[in-house]
Formats: structure tokens, C-alpha cells, sequence
């Protein structure tokens, strides 16, 4: 891994982290349905960022794989005893994957910028 998707990894990390802990002190005070769905919004975006550029390349297609995943568990809570099927959090998840594609984009600017900078250097 280059020293900027070490850097945009970390990033990732602690703006899932942080908006993750954020959620979970707003849902005590307020009970809105995207609250509620937020988790799969946060995973979908941020730890499937994360995932494509850890063990994907930055490729999309890592990122749609754990959004896929996610949408899978979401359809198998049905079979699961005290859990419950909710279509927000589908909908969450792929809009989570929308912000995923849209950062992996900005990643990839980013790193071609880097690259265009190291061979223009002496």
C-alpha cells in the first residue's frame, strides 16, 4: 500500500468509527428511521471503502461485494430468531455503497495526483 491509501485508510477509519459512536448517542434522544439504518449506511460506505482499497486495489467491485454482503445478512434476518428484516436498511446500504463510489473516486485523483507529481520529479 502506497503511504496515501495508508493515510485515506486511516481517515476512513476514524470518520466511520467516530460518526458510528455519534449515531448511537443520537438514537438515545431522537428515533428517526435513518437513524435507525445509519449502521448500514456507515458500514456500506466507509468499512467498504475500506475494504476495496485494503484488499481490492480501489476497485468498486469490492466495495459493491461487502455491500452485497450486507444486503445478504439483511435478507437472512428473516430466518434469524429476534432479529428483524427492514428495507430502510437496504436502502441504507446502497446509498452507502453511492458514497463508496464516490470516495473511491476522489481516492483515486488523489493517488494519480500523487503519481503525476513523483514522475515530473527529477
Amino acid at each position: 500500500m502506497t503511504k496515501v491509501s495508508v493515510l485515506f485508510s486511516v481517515v476512513l477509519v476514524l470518520c466511520g468509527v467516530a460518526l458510528q459512536w455519534s449515531v448511537e448517542s443520537l438514537r438515545n434522544e431522537y428515533s428517526t428511521v435513518f437513524l435507525w439504518s445509519a449502521p448500514n449506511f456507515i458500514s456500506a460506505a466507509f468499512f467498504g471503502t475500506l475494504v476495496s482499497l485494503c484488499f481490492g486495489n480501489g476497485k468498486v467491485v469490492s466495495s459493491l461485494s461487502f455491500t452485497a454482503g450486507l444486503i445478504i445478512y439483511e435478507f437472512l434476518q428473516l430466518t434469524i430468531p429476534e432479529r428483524t428484516f427492514d428495507l430502510m436498511d437496504i436502502a441504507a446500504s446502497v446509498l452507502g455503497f453511492g458514497l463508496s463510489v464516490f470516495i473511491l473516486s476522489c481516492y483515486r485523483r488523489m493517488n494519480g495526483i500523487q503519481q503525476l507529481n513523483s514522475e515530473m520529479e527529477p
